[in-house]
């Protein structure tokens, strides 16, 4: 598990052991969207009531997590490197 927290809100998440993906929570569960960014790609989504998300990510390239208010401000985690496939 991988936590980050700033502004406010906090980012728990995981990598999928068996897919490339990332699952995880924002709390406290607000309205908004959450972002993936990586190297030429960019995924999106509006956040449930409970603050969860999941997303396929590339495996060993960059990628960071980024969480838009609906009332604002935005926060983003640093830049981590997804692990390589085995």
């Amino acid at each position: 598990m991988v936590s980050f927290a700033g502004e406010g809100v906090r980012f728990d998440f995981e990598i999928g052991d068996s897919a490339p993906q990332i699952v995880g929570r924002l709390t406290p569960a607000q309205e908004g969207t959450i972002a993936l960014d990586q190297v030429g790609i960019q995924q999106g989504e509006t956040l449930n009531e409970t603050g969860t998300f999941e997303f396929t990510i590339v495996a060993g390239s960059p990628y960071r997590l980024r969480f838009t208010a609906a009332d604002g401000p935005s926060i983003a985690i640093e830049w981590l490197i997804s692990p390589a496939e085995a």
